[in-house]
């Protein structure tokens, strides 16, 4: 009677290695086509030649001495074999893209207006398009915030279009309710001032809320203002911060004001 839990052992582990070998014969012998879905139309079985629009498969030893980009049309292996369209930045086209800017502020260091209309009563979703740069049907650009997610976008950045109601659209109405401004900001910037001639350029404005440079500077920004080089991440590692337009009021913590 001792023998039985023994010999029941000995038949199940026989059935398991049996019904194993039975599974990989039958998987190895077949032919692959049972139970498989048609083909689509126009695709033969393996081995057919393929449509002239389908490209070979390349082994790696194939492409080490042959890599795609060499004889198949619209194929580019290398960045540099791109066609770029950086063109030559000259000052006009400078001038005008700063001329550009500085409409939608009220001085160097103020936050641009919204040239769109948005609901005004409502929390408006800006980081929709904002939150990466996008390029729009009408040809525009959506710019990447330059700062992190505040959530309230238009306590800094007011609506132009159309005007809130009782919005003063008339300086002299402006003026009559509010009282004079005599208020001047800063101009804004042309070009960053170098330490010799091939020096990268200092940073010509300030950097409070300007923490992603490639909002203005990306490939998606205004051409005169774009960077040759925005895979380098690490902007202010060669492009120094200006210390004039930096400066920080210091505050000593035994001072009791």
């Amino acid at each position: 009677m001792q023998d039985t839990p023994v010999r029941s052992l000995n038949v199940f582990l026989l059935t398991v290695v049996g019904l194993s070998l039975v599974g990989f014969v039958v998987g190895v012998g077949d032919n692959g086509t049972a139970g498989r879905a048609p083909l689509p139309q126009g695709r033969g079985e393996v081995g057919e030649p393929e449509p002239d629009d389908a490209l070979p498969v390349r082994s790696y030893l194939e492409l080490r001495d042959r890599p795609w980009g060499e004889t198949e049309p619209g194929w580019r292996a290398t960045r540099a074999a791109l066609e770029a369209d950086a063109g030559v930045i000259g000052k006009t086209g400078l001038t005008e893209a700063l001329a550009a800017r500085r409409e939608r502020r009220a001085f160097d260091g103020a936050p641009p207006v919204i040239p769109h209309p948005i609901g005004q009563q409502e929390e408006p979703s800006c980081m929709a398009c904002h939150e990466d740069a996008l390029v729009l049907h009408s040809g525009h650009v959506a710019s990447a915030v330059s700062h992190r997610d505040l959530k309230s976008c238009v306590q800094c950045h007011p609506a132009t279009a159309p005007l809130m109601p009782l919005a003063a659209d008339d300086p002299l109405r402006a003026t009559a309710m509010f009282g004079a401004n005599t208020f001047a900001g800063l101009e804004s910037p042309s070009h960053g001032r170098r330490a010799h001639a091939v020096a990268p350029p200092e940073i010509p404005h300030s950097t409070v809320m300007r923490d992603n440079c490639l909002s203005c500077h990306g490939d998606k920004g205004a051409h005169p203002l774009r960077s040759s080089h925005p895979e380098r991440q690490s902007c202010a590692q060669c492009h120094t911060a200006s210390a004039t337009l930096d400066q920080r009021e210091l505050w000593d913590p035994r001072d009791g004001s």
